[in-house]
């Protein structure tokens, strides 16, 4: 294992944010590491020890300061630099990724309050946010017509089809959004070590023949009237770390200020979004390289280790040098994040540009790593208990989801000319 003040570079990281990396990693190694599996539920997909594996591990993050990501310090949150965030998000998902997902579901709740200057109702969800109790929240974007359209720059918000009109000092939403979560019922997310769920940040259009000033976005709390959810989807991976639902907006009711912004937050959250899909790819191949690591050393070919053969060991070297320019290049990235004067705003083509090309780097560069070490393992990577072949489903959410590699390959190109559709 490689200690994270060998990983990160001062130039990104500096002394004092590196120890609250240090205590990030030894939470992992400690706590989620050993546990990887149940958060799965087993090989059974037994969804209790699955939900309690979940809540008593973000039980044990939020008392560590975790869930105070995102909170202004003004308000007594842990407010941080983005690649400090970023690398936060990298070593979780060296634990676990859904857990990561997980993890960082509460931190984009405050900051758009704060945006559009109603700090009244920033102040209100700061409060439970710095406290002990746990909570969760979620995002709702895309859409069963067109999915990924909403997220396309070029065309504007014009596909949007959830519906939002103001009468009086309130807001009527109609629509239908997809791969929400974690989503549900909100006396499902009442639990022993679960406070409850926040609500849901809801990208609607007033009409989409206005294209981007019709986009407005809205934080509806999870027990408002009108909110109605599937069953949950049956996945490939992360099963019960990302619970998601199709959610039906029935003449769903929020009054203008829960109205969080329009058009710049939501492409605010696309791409810091992919950014930390990137930083979550980068953690999922570290932990594989990890399990290579000691498995070839423990692996013998004619009475010497299969990594101290040259074969093995110059594709060892090649997946490291992988790792490493993804993670240098996602903590690039966030550094610019950091500098919007010198680079734009988050919502600029150029900052979506570069988080794209992250994940798109960073996705690529993942599935290589555990395809490789899958076959480096032979049966054993096959194997549920070896966790490589769960690292592998995983994944595929981190590299399809918002957007996916072409998307991301679009809107990589942006950044250095525009296009219309």
């Amino acid at each position: 294992m490689v200690r994270p003040v060998k990983k990160y570079l001062e130039t990104f990281i500096s002394e004092e944010e590196m120890a609250l990396l240090e205590t990030i990693e030894k939470f992992v190694e400690r706590e989620v590491i050993p546990k990887r599996l149940d958060l799965e539920g087993g090989w059974h997909r037994d969804e209790k020890l699955a939900t309690e594996t979940l809540d008593d591990l973000y039980a044990k993050l939020v008392k560590l300061g975790y869930q105070k990501i995102g909170v202004p310090k003004e308000y007594g949150g842990l407010e941080i630099s983005t690649p400090l965030r970023m690398a936060l998000n990298e070593e979780l998902a060296r634990g676990d990724a859904g857990f990561a997902f997980y993890a960082a579901k509460t931190h984009s709740v405050v900051g758009p309050f704060v945006a559009t200057g109603n700090l009244k109702k920033a102040q209100e969800y700061s409060e439970k946010l710095i406290g002990d109790d746990c909570w969760t929240a979620a995002l709702a974007i895309s859409e069963p017509q067109g999915g990924v359209n909403v997220e396309d720059p070029a065309l504007h918000g014009k596909t949007i089809r959830t519906r939002a009109a103001k009468k009086g000092d309130e807001w009527i939403i109609n629509g239908h959004k997809i791969w929400v979560g974690p989503a549900g019922p909100p006396e499902i997310f009442q639990r022993e070590k679960l406070k409850g769920h926040l609500g849901y940040s809801v990208v609607a259009t007033v009409d989409p023949h206005k294209g981007d000033e019709g986009i407005v976005v809205f934080h509806v709390p999870a027990e408002t009237p009108g909110l109605l959810f599937s069953k949950p989807v049956e996945k490939m991976g992360m099963c019960f770390t990302d619970r998601n639902c199709e959610v039906w907006f029935d003449n769903v009711r929020v009054p203008d200020e829960l109205r969080t912004g329009g058009v710049e937050i939501m492409r605010s959250r696309i791409t810091t979004g992919r950014l930390s899909l990137a930083a979550r790819c980068v953690g999922v191949a570290q932990a594989a390289f990890e399990i290579a690591l000691e498995f070839m050393k423990e692996r013998e070919i004619a009475n010497k280790p299969v990594r101290e053969h040259s074969l093995f060991a110059a594709q060892l070297g090649e997946i490291a040098a992988k790792i490493e320019a993804c993670r240098a290049y996602y903590l690039c990235v966030a550094k610019m994040f950091d500098m919007p004067e010198k680079y734009g705003p988050k919502w600029s083509d150029n900052m979506l540009g570069a988080a794209s090309a992250a994940r798109l780097m960073a996705g690529k560069m993942v599935m290589d790593v555990l395809n490789r070490v899958m076959e480096f393992m032979g049966a054993y990577g096959y194997c549920f208990d070896c966790q490589v072949e769960k690292f592998l489903r995983d994944a595929k959410i981190l590299v399809q989801g918002m957007g996916g590699p072409q998307r991301d390959a679009l809107d990589s190109i942006r950044r250095f000319y525009s296009f219309e559709w």
